[in-house]
């Protein structure tokens, strides 16, 4: 139902809050762009995974200045 897909996506989206918040070693990967963190609902009758855009947390200048030291 709409109603339990609207409950799953607010749960998995408050997951990569509570990720960020809580783990001091994840949001350091992030900040220097070694490592993205982002939500997603998987349906079980599809197989399809679904990603929600607007959760990636990647930090892409952090990324770019490591590319540029390899």
């Amino acid at each position: 139902s709409e109603f339990v897909e609207n409950v799953s996506k607010i749960n998995v989206l408050n997951a990569v809050q509570e990720i960020l918040q809580r783990s001091e070693i994840l949001r350091e990967m992030v900040d220097q762009g070694k490592i993205g963190i982002g939500a997603a609902m998987y349906d079980v009758t599809t197989g399809i995974v679904d990603f929600y855009d607007d959760t990636i947390v990647i930090n892409h200048e952090a990324e770019l200045a490591a590319a540029e030291v390899d």
